[in-house]
């Protein structure tokens, strides 16, 4: 008996314009937030440059790839070489001394 395996069994999915689940996810969450910076009441500048840059990044996101892999596939390995690789290692001693310093100014000058 033969059997046949269909091919490109471990693709990703299309759901539009060529782009995976997340990666439409990823270009519709930065569409929005362009439109929302579109819209704001100030000066034209100051609003058309914010949603241009998230298009730009919203485009490139979704569609440019570099040595076969997505921009979001590079991001994750970049997050996960650094976590791997260093450690944080936060002085609490000092973040005591700044809120004990921020509770006395705000002691001094109540609202």
């Amino acid at each position: 008996m033969r059997a046949r395996i269909p091919a490109g069994i471990d693709l990703e999915d299309r759901l539009l314009y060529g782009l995976s689940p997340a990666r439409l996810g990823y270009v519709a969450g930065r569409a929005v937030l362009a439109s929302w910076f579109w819209r704001q009441p100030v000066w034209v500048p100051l609003r058309v440059l914010p949603a241009m840059l998230l298009l730009a990044v919203a485009a490139a996101i979704g569609w440019l790839r570099h040595d076969g892999r997505h921009l979001d596939e590079w991001a994750r390995d970049l997050v996960l070489h650094v976590m791997a690789r260093y450690c944080l290692d936060v002085d609490w001693s000092a973040l005591r001394k700044l809120q004990r310093l921020l509770s006395v100014v705000h002691r001094r000058n109540p609202r």
